[in-house]
């Protein structure tokens, strides 16, 4: 009976990560539908990276902020 069981969850997992993988690749197909890759900056994407490990990053720069000034 517990081979039973394991196997019964072992299928429960490769549906739900199924279901995950399908979930990611259509989450991919529509970032590319809303993100161009041939639209996107290279320099920006750096400077996006520079900022989510916390390194200098002029991202925040690259467009107006609204109620801030330059």
């Amino acid at each position: 009976m517990a081979k039973a069981t394991r196997s019964h969850l072992l299928e429960q997992l490769r549906v739900q990560a199924d279901a995950v993988a399908t979930k990611r690749l259509q989450e991919l197909k529509l970032s590319r539908e809303v993100f161009p890759t041939d639209s996107l900056d290279t320099d920006a994407l750096d400077d996006l990276v520079n900022l989510m490990l916390a390194k200098q990053s002029q991202f925040l720069l690259r467009a107006p902020l609204r109620g801030f000034n330059r």
